[in-house]
């Protein structure tokens, strides 16, 4: 291995203001992502879409109980 520019575990110059720049771009961009989510309301599904099943959940229920005599 090479370590011409300094060893692994030593701090590079200007390595805590690159992570500061990035916490200061993907924090608010977080923020706002949650609260767009959280903000953003989904119609409500009726009981009967609720319990309905899915045609191959169905079928798998289906095919166990005929596996069983």
């Amino acid at each position: 291995m090479d370590y011409r520019y300094g060893l692994p575990w030593n701090q590079e110059r200007g390595e805590r203001k690159r992570l500061f720049a990035a916490a200061v771009v993907v924090v608010p961009l977080f923020l706002i992502f949650a609260g767009y989510v959280s903000w953003v309301e989904l119609p409500e599904q009726d009981r009967q879409e609720q319990e309905a099943l899915p045609p191959q959940l169905a079928k798998l229920i289906v095919e166990k109980k005929d596996l069983n005599p």
